[in-house]
């Protein structure tokens, strides 16, 4: 604002002292402030003869106002879009975002922060009025990892390792032989040995996802009937060992003198009680055997006993 008065060269003029006040000439100052003032200025003519005038400047702004975006959820690796609104104070506004260790000047502005954090944006208008807002982005991080533990020779409990952030997850457990659950910790039988396995999806509120496949190793299943009766009736005529998950197989049964009279490297094949080395069938008794075999994971076993044959 400039302030002007008439001029006479035998008066001395006196701007008060302010230091918002910048004097161009004796009848000349400009004024500049956030501030309203009374501006004075003093006339000597000598001889006593001293005037002073005043004028008052009312510098008005509106207050600024701030309305922010609401508080908002993101998943890891996410971005939110962050916008202030704003209205009042004098000329155009100035924007600063403060948060996640960072600071930003613009609005609006895109965050990608990598841990849940309060943005606060300070508003600044030409005269240096301020105010400010605060927003707050969480970020959600979806875990799926999860731990295995053997119940029994065929019944596994999965149990995921909880993010402790994760709420209000959702679990969905997809299992290689088919089955399902939506439990968050489950236990399972697999019916067939050998490699199986679960794949754990994990869902946060705001929908971020994770997954993760783990596999074991379900042992080799091995029935040993101990009798059968090879009388052609139709009932119990053969001797077959029943087993699964194997990658090896060797079967031996030998008669009380330790001669061999039955011998398979096939799973599949079975004994009706003949002699594998002759065209007749062996008596009843108790035949002792040996079963080798080696699981997908290569580790080897050895089986003994004995069974009957009973006509």
């Amino acid at each position: 604002m400039c302030i002007r008065d008439s001029y006479n060269s035998d008066v001395i003029y006196t701007w008060i002292e302010d230091e918002d006040l910048e004097v161009l000439s004796d009848l000349l100052a400009t004024y500049q402030s956030t501030e309203s003032n009374v501006i004075t200025l003093t006339a000597n003519a000598g001889c006593g003869n001293i005037a002073s005038a005043e004028t008052t400047i009312f510098i008005t702004s509106e207050p600024i106002q701030i309305q922010l975006v609401n508080d908002t959820v993101i998943c890891f690796d996410g971005s939110a879009f962050l916008h202030a609104q704003s209205s009042g104070g004098t000329g155009e506004l100035g924007f600063t975002w403060i948060g996640n260790n960072d600071q930003i000047s613009g609005n609006p502005i895109t965050v990608s922060p990598s841990f849940s954090s309060f943005y606060t944006v300070l508003a600044t208008d030409v005269c240096g009025n301020q105010n400010d807002g605060e927003v707050y982005v969480e970020v959600q991080h979806a875990q799926a990892l999860f731990e295995v533990s053997a119940l029994g020779e065929d019944e596994y409990f999965f149990t995921p390792e909880i993010n402790s952030s994760c709420i209000d997850c959702s679990y969905y457990w997809d299992f290689t032989d088919g089955s399902d659950s939506d439990l968050e910790s489950v236990s399972h039988i697999f019916e067939n040995s050998g490699y199986a396995g679960a794949t754990l999806t994990v869902t946060t509120s705001a929908g971020c996802e994770a997954t993760y496949t783990d596999l074991v190793n379900v042992p080799a299943t091995v029935y040993i009937p101990n009798a059968f009766t090879p009388d052609n009736d139709g009932i119990n005529d053969v001797w077959k060992v029943e087993i699964s998950g194997i990658s090896e197989f060797e079967l031996i049964v030998y008669n009380r003198w330790g001669d061999i009279v039955f011998q398979a490297k096939d799973p599949e094949q079975f004994w009706k009680g003949e002699h594998s080395f002759g065209d007749y069938y062996v008596p009843n008794g108790v035949y002792s055997y040996v079963l080798k075999y080696r699981s997908l994971d290569s580790q080897a076993f050895t089986k003994k006993g004995s069974v009957s044959i009973l006509r």
